[in-house]
């Protein structure tokens, strides 16, 4: 590398540097104004518990509304928090059903599998031959097949797309297929 080449490079690596340090300050302005946010958040949380709200203090409408205007991030943390209990309510609502159908997704011996048919782990698989991610999905199941030996992959028939796609049809082949020759799985999920 030549006198000239070397000058450039070190200006380059000097103006790099220069923009990584601007970088971190903005960083470090940025971390402390959340710090600076959540204190007050938390001093507001204080206040409004303070209004003892349950023993029948009644709450002027205009003083809630100025804390909430002036500090809109209040709004902001409840959505959130509102979201956040929504997601842990679907959870809990997905776990149930799960639960109280157990043994018809995880025990039915007429589903296909792959993997090991003894195995523990198990997860089930919902496809329609017509669904692209469906048909990428089963390589991916084949890997983790291969990589996993206590794997138990079963395959639920689920044509979304319907009568008119032939996706239904297609299941109900599938399945005819699999209970005459369960040996050839295989070839009947890549489709």
């Amino acid at each position: 590398m030549n006198k000239v080449q070397q000058k450039y490079q070190n200006k380059k690596i000097a103006i790099q540097t220069s923009k990584i340090a601007a970088q971190q300050k903005e960083i470090a302005a940025q971390q402390k104004e959340i710090e600076t946010q959540k204190q007050k958040i938390a001093q507001l949380h204080g206040e409004i518990r303070n209004l003892n709200v349950d023993k029948g203090v009644k709450v002027d409408k205009e003083v809630v509304e100025k804390i909430l205007l002036k500090n809109p991030e209040i709004v902001i943390q409840s959505i959130a928090e509102y979201r956040f209990q929504e997601e842990q309510n679907f959870s809990n609502n997905d776990k149930k059903v799960i639960h109280n159908n157990y043994e018809q997704l995880y025990q039915n011996t007429q589903d296909p599998y792959i993997g090991n048919k003894n195995g523990t782990q198990l997860m089930v698989e919902f496809i329609d031959y017509n669904c692209d991610s469906c048909k990428r999905f089963s390589k991916t199941a084949q890997k983790l097949v291969a990589n996993n030996p206590n794997l138990k992959i079963i395959i639920k028939e689920f044509p979304v797309f319907g009568e008119t796609s032939g996706s239904s049809y297609g299941a109900k082949i599938a399945n005819a297929l699999y209970l005459k020759y369960p040996q050839n799985i295989m070839i009947f999920i890549n489709f």
